[in-house]
């Protein structure tokens, strides 16, 4: 069986009719009962018996006669529509419409009154007078039951029309701040770059095994950064798997001088962050922290839930904010990137502090909304 698009959209447009129908039949059903209570209500106190279900008949064939006939205004209704421009020009065609319409009502519902409630219909109204006046009544109650129908019509578009256009806003708002993230991590991937080539010309001719490997591992990085995922949010998994294959091009560079650990909350495992969100971070921290560093390099990535928000911290033993170190740390490309994707993602609900560690190293802390999805992050330890 065919399931395509063309199925799927009859389909809704049938549901629709289906609903319109069915709610249509659920506010008349409630109309009739109400009026046939009244009708009973009255005739008892005024010492007439008669029979419920004939009572419910005659008032249901008034108002299912309305259903019915309901469709033909609700078409008039978007055929001649009524707004501010064409108020005076096609009123008096609804005033006209309304009142053939009910004029056809009012002979359907008598004809069909008095065919099948006689002889105790003439009983309980016996006069050409009363029945005159039966008219009537149908008649101006039909009338206003056609306006009704009508505003119902054009407040039920005005709300969908409310709701599409919100919707389409949405919309629009939402393919603006991918566009705005996707521009934004673009400009990481050049920066990582050249960083990385610029590291490749020193060893070179400094040790051309080690730029060998470094090749490798950046070729490994690159075809990570290709087939991983194009989501815009990831778990803390994917996202420690794509941090560790940038480090492990880091560690041909530092050979044993440099140690990376993990500190993750179990909590944390199945976090959900923006997408390349540490790497530049983490570069950060090796390029202006440990780079200058002689001894060995420390740092240490670690996450845990605090307060309905996940933490993530990156911390180093290398320079810290002072000596002229500062000013770089705080406003490089990766840095200044990193916060606008967060402010782009959530706004006033995140935060990104830097601050000196004693005695030495810098802290990076990135602070926003803790949110859980399906995969699990890799476990505590040291990235090997």
């Amino acid at each position: 069986m065919n399931k395509g698009p063309g199925n799927s959209s009859r389909r809704a447009f049938w549901e629709s009719r289906a609903g319109s129908w069915l709610a249509l039949f659920a506010i008349y059903t409630i109309l009739t009962l109400f009026f046939a209570a009244v009708s009973f209500i009255d005739l008892a106190i005024g010492g007439q018996h008669s029979d419920p279900a004939k009572i419910f008949l005659w008032n249901g064939t008034r108002f299912y006669l309305w259903a019915f006939l309901s469709p033909l205004v609700i078409h008039l209704a978007h055929r001649y529509r009524l707004d501010r421009t064409t108020w005076l020009k096609l009123a008096p065609l609804h005033f006209l419409a309304s009142v053939v319409w009910s004029l056809i009502h009012a002979s359907l519902n008598l004809t069909i009154y008095w065919s099948t409630a006689a002889p105790e219909a003439r009983r309980l109204v016996p006069s050409l007078v009363a029945r005159a006046q039966g008219m009537g009544e149908t008649f101006a109650l039909g009338v206003l039951v056609y306006w009704i129908v009508l505003f119902a019509v054009y407040g039920i578009d005005s709300y969908r029309h409310y709701q599409q256009e919100r919707l389409r806003n949405a919309h629009l708002e939402s393919e603006l701040a991918q566009a705005q993230l996707s521009a934004l991590k673009m400009q990481l991937q050049p920066h990582f770059l050249f960083n990385t080539l610029h590291s490749l010309t020193d060893l070179v001719l400094e040790d051309p095994e080690a730029a060998t490997k470094m090749i490798a591992r950046l070729g490994d990085f690159l075809r990570h950064t290709i087939e991983g995922p194009s989501r815009a949010i990831i778990s803390l998994e994917e996202e420690l798997e794509f941090v560790h294959s940038y480090l492990e091009i880091e560690k041909v560079r530092f050979q044993d001088r440099l140690e990376v650990a993990l500190e993750i909350a179990p909590e944390t495992r199945r976090a959900q962050v923006p997408n390349l969100i540490l790497q530049p971070l983490v570069e950060n921290a090796i390029r202006h922290g440990l780079s200058a560093r002689r001894g060995r390099g420390r740092l240490l990535i670690s996450a845990r839930r605090y307060n309905e928000k996940l933490e993530i911290t990156i911390t180093d033993n290398g320079a810290g904010l002072t000596n002229g170190n500062g000013e770089g740390r705080q406003s490089g490309v990766g840095l200044s990137n990193t916060r606008s994707r967060l402010r782009h993602l959530y706004g006033d609900r995140q935060s990104l502090q830097l601050r000196s560690e004693a005695p030495e190293g810098t802290r990076v802390t990135l602070l926003f909304p803790f949110d859980v999805g399906l995969s699990a992050p890799p476990e505590n330890g040291v990235i090997a």
